[in-house]
């Protein structure tokens, strides 16, 4: 609720929908992609667990970044472009998980696996900072 909170309030402060949804979606992203190359290294359970509270936390700011952009891209259409768009969002799933096992079975480190996911997460971050948009196209 916090998340489209504070993107009501920039968008009615004459904040663009593309800086907004891009503000929201970095502090997601960042936080979360930098917390999972740490968690990667963490040795104590409980300072583990308290950083993925935190990361799980902010995460949810993504709800006002990348997550409505479909709704700002085709208001008419913005359930079909939600389903292609998690569609996509779910091959990492069903494909990392093979990666993942690949990972720790051949290198024995999870600090491998927290960093590659990490650093796709920046990369898919870069790519929506280049060509993301809140305008509507269709």
């Amino acid at each position: 609720m916090a998340a489209g909170y504070i993107a009501d309030t920039l968008i009615a402060r004459g904040i663009s929908r593309t800086w907004t949804r891009k503000y929201m979606e970095s502090i997601s992203v960042l936080t979360y992609g930098t917390t999972l190359m740490l968690i990667g290294s963490m040795t104590c359970y409980v300072n583990t667990l308290a950083l993925l509270t935190y990361t799980w936390t902010i995460s949810a700011l993504g709800a006002a970044g990348a997550y409505s952009n479909n709704q700002d891209l085709a208001p008419a259409h913005a359930g079909a472009v939600y389903g292609i768009m998690n569609a996509f969002g779910a091959l990492p799933g069903a494909f990392g998980t093979y990666i993942d096992g690949y990972i720790l079975e051949y290198f024995q480190s999870w600090n491998i696996v927290f960093s590659v996911t990490g650093t796709i997460m920046f990369v898919g971050w870069v790519g929506f900072m280049l060509f993301g948009t809140g305008k509507q196209i269709v």
